[in-house]
């Protein structure tokens, strides 16, 4: 009973802030499922592990996945999916009592607190940045496939150096 309350208050942060950010509606739902879906993996790796960071990552990663498969999906921005998913992962009640310890010069509890909210942020901008990379790899690997021989840069550089140093042998 206690996961469906959370479930509940998830997606109810997930619609409000999508709602905020003007997210398409009918993209809605597949923010709250995709949320919702990273919720439960942050629950059940925080069962396994113990860790609140640990979970943050895979939770967040779990997000980055499903709104990447809803983004080639729908073909809406991948921001319309993730950011509202990550909201509830933001460590604000950890800055709030990093600043409140501060505030009291308990400054031991400052420490930690703001280390552990750090971290947490350090996950999310992990999660996130692998899943974009992955990505943008995948993106490049089809559009390769679909362009036939696609040509870097360097190999495009190499080539015509060595066309030149073949003219001048030539001319030679």
């Amino acid at each position: 009973m206690m996961i469906l309350r959370e479930l509940f208050i998830v997606n109810f942060i997930i619609y409000g802030f999508a709602f905020v950010f003007n997210a398409p509606l009918k993209s809605l739902p597949k923010a709250g499922l995709g949320g919702s879906v990273g919720w439960i993996v942050y629950l059940l790796t925080q069962q396994i592990t113990g860790s609140v960071i640990i979970s943050t990552f895979t939770g967040t990663l779990m997000i980055a996945l499903l709104g990447d498969f809803f983004t080639t999906q729908d073909r809406k921005p991948l921001t319309v999916f993730i950011v509202p998913g990550i909201v509830p992962f933001v460590p604000g009640f950890g800055i709030y009592n990093t600043m409140l310890a501060i505030v009291e010069q308990d400054y031991p509890t400052a420490v930690h607190h703001g280390t552990t909210t750090f971290f947490v942020g350090l996950a999310i901008a992990l999660a996130l940045t692998i899943m974009l990379s992955i990505n943008d790899y995948r993106k490049t690997k089809k559009a390769a496939k679909t362009k036939g021989k696609s040509r870097s840069v360097l190999t495009h550089a190499l080539e015509d150096q060595s066309e030149s140093q073949l003219l001048d042998e030539q001319d030679s």
